[in-house]
């Protein structure tokens, strides 16, 4: 019994000694990865020193020209992955990591200088033709393309550039390449495709003018509108009269998620208008409304990743901590909305936000005034 007594008072007294374990608030450390050059086509092994004195390492991705490429493998004090670079020329990559209290960092960017294999002996860049149709209607998709080919390695990978800034991958199939792509502005636009072969060629074909036109007016019949149908005496919260839908200029009527994403549009429902169940069924259901862009920071609620809004339910991963801050202020976490898994595949993903520069809340807020300017 003393030595049951003994073991007791002593495992009191620690419990009273030991104080409780801080929470880990440190970010990981996370080092220039390198090496600095590479062969186009051939695989490299990069690699950057990181650690985490606290909860540890959680995961590392490489980031090459700000695209997420991958998960890297740590092991020790380094993170490290195999990647192949398609195309010659200079790119710049970092490291990205998360210790396992999802606290998280950015290393700092490097250059790799990237050349053509030699041995392929291919020197040949790809045959890139002008991009048509060179007229365009603002707000609505167009689909734009252009003749390629490469009579050496093959073609890897095609871009689409607008103004001289690259707007993303082309799909490249049967001789072509093309990319649906949505004009903002009413006006005139230049546009190029640019192509690499596998040895690391790269060809730019011709730069076109496209003629950008105002978007067409609506029907005389259709006008956009807020509508819900009228409630019964005593109509339950979830009877569905309580719906609140957006007539919209393409002729159908888009639902509200709920109420958070509706006053991310709205200050209150005076403008809501009450149809009949006739009306409201010949509008045929289209799909739900997203978040006004810059007004709210958004995330599902199983992942921890934070997105800033962007024009058509374009969802951008706000990088950093620094980011939001420079965003949204020093209480951006105050300002951010879970999103139920369950409406997913209402919204599509942009590129990530690395720097404050590279996304305007007001900006993106004054590009969507209307529900319509949104889809």
């Amino acid at each position: 019994m003393k030595r049951i007594l003994s073991i007791l008072s002593a495992a009191l007294l620690l419990s009273i000694a030991m104080p409780a374990l801080a929470e880990d608030t440190h970010r990981p450390n996370v080092g220039l990865p390198g090496p600095g050059d590479a062969i186009a086509g051939v695989p490299v092994t990069i690699s950057a020193a990181v650690s985490d004195t606290e909860s540890g390492i959680a995961s590392c991705n490489l980031y090459v020209d700000n695209d997420d490429a991958g998960a890297m493998t740590v092991a020790g004090d380094t993170a490290s992955v195999s990647y192949t670079f398609v195309q010659a020329g200079i790119h710049t990559i970092f490291v990205f990591c998360r210790d396992n209290e999802n606290n998280f960092n950015s290393g700092p960017n490097a250059s790799v200088t990237v050349t053509t294999n030699s041995s392929s002996g291919d020197g040949t860049p790809p045959s890139v033709g002008p991009i048509s149709p060179n007229t365009a209607v603002a707000a609505i998709p167009v689909s734009l393309s252009a003749d390629v080919s490469d009579t050496g390695t093959g073609i890897s990978n095609c871009q689409l550039l607008v103004n001289g800034f690259s707007k993303g991958a082309m799909t490249v199939s049967g001789g072509k390449a093309s990319m649906t792509y949505t004009f903002d502005a009413i006006g005139t636009s230049t546009v190029a495709a640019q192509c690499s072969d596998v040895a690391g060629n790269t060809g730019t074909g011709p730069i076109v003018s496209v003629s950008v036109t105002a978007t067409p007016p609506p029907p005389p019949n259709i006008k956009p509108e807020l509508v819900k149908l009228a409630c019964p005496d005593g109509a339950a919260a979830d009877h569905p009269c309580k719906a609140v839908y957006y007539s919209a200029l393409d002729g159908k009527r888009h639902a509200f998620p709920n109420s958070k994403v509706y006053f991310t549009w709205y200050a209150d429902f005076s403008t809501v208008k009450e149809i009949s169940a006739d009306a409201m069924a010949a509008l045929p259901l289209g799909k739900q409304v997203t978040y006004r862009p810059g007004v709210k920071l958004v995330k599902f609620t199983s992942l921890n990743n934070v997105y800033a809004v962007a024009r058509g339910g374009t969802l951008r991963w706000v990088k950093t901590e620094a980011v939001a801050v420079a965003l949204y202020g020093a209480d951006w976490n105050k300002k951010i909305d879970d999103i139920s898994d369950a409406f997913y595949l209402d919204y599509v993903f942009g590129a990530d936000i690395n720097a404050a520069s590279e996304y305007s809340p007001s900006g993106e807020t004054a590009g969507a005034t209307t529900i319509d300017q949104n889809f």
